[in-house]
């Protein structure tokens, strides 16, 4: 990815969370998919029940199987 795409997304995900935190939703930017794995996967708590959608995303990011290494995640 180029230094244009890298500054686009930036600043789109600086704009995204500015809305978002006015209507009071938590937000963040991973500009990896390594880095918002870890994001995910620190958000959920131990003994957590996880419903699986059909994100492809998610698949591609590797998070189902991340997740099934932690503790007393169901």
């Amino acid at each position: 990815m180029d230094v244009h795409q890298i500054k686009y997304r930036e600043k789109l995900a600086e704009h995204l969370i500015k809305n978002l935190t006015k209507r009071r939703m938590a937000a963040s930017f991973a500009p990896t998919a390594a880095q918002a794995r870890e994001e995910i996967i620190a958000m959920i708590p131990a003994d957590a029940t996880v419903s699986r959608c059909g994100s492809m995303s998610l698949v591609e990011m590797g998070l189902w199987e991340e997740l099934a290494k932690k503790p007393g995640v169901r």
